[in-house]
């Protein structure tokens, strides 16, 4: 059995008469965001956003898309964020790591591992050029 909620077909027909679009995946939606951007509307592209820096990114555009606040239960949660990644300092800062596949992804974890204090050692996507290259350097 599907899941009862999500997106309907109407939903979908519609969306290209949005204000905006938002991409959690700049690298593998360049042509669609493209299209999009050649329709008029906005385009705001991420790569996932992970960590504290990305998500803060990522709710901000979204609060001013929408001309809405972040909600308070947001903030708290941000707030228990910021508290365990201090926590796990000690397990995790200073490790190095290597990391591969989708050139989003990657970028985004990356993000999050050297908030963490991790060093990165080597970076590889499936299909990064050059623009991601210069990203993740």
């Amino acid at each position: 059995r599907m899941y009862d909620g999500g997106t309907t077909l109407e939903d979908a027909a519609n969306a290209i008469h949005a204000s905006a679009t938002i991409s959690m995946q700049e690298f593998c939606t360049e042509k669609t965001l493209a299209l999009i951007e050649g329709k008029g509307q906005e385009v705001i592209a991420f790569n996932h956003p992970l960590g504290v820096e990305a998500t803060d990114r990522f709710l901000m555009e979204a609060s001013r898309l929408t001309g809405k606040a972040i909600p308070p239960a947001i903030a708290k949660e941000r707030g228990r964020l910021v508290d365990a990644i201090a926590d796990s300092g000690a397990h995790i800062h200073g490790k190095q790591f290597a990391l591969y596949g989708d050139p989003d992804l990657t970028l985004g974890l990356a993000g999050f591992l050297l908030e963490l204090g991790a060093e990165p050692v080597h970076i590889l996507s499936t299909n990064g050029g050059k623009v991601w290259r210069e990203k993740a350097e």
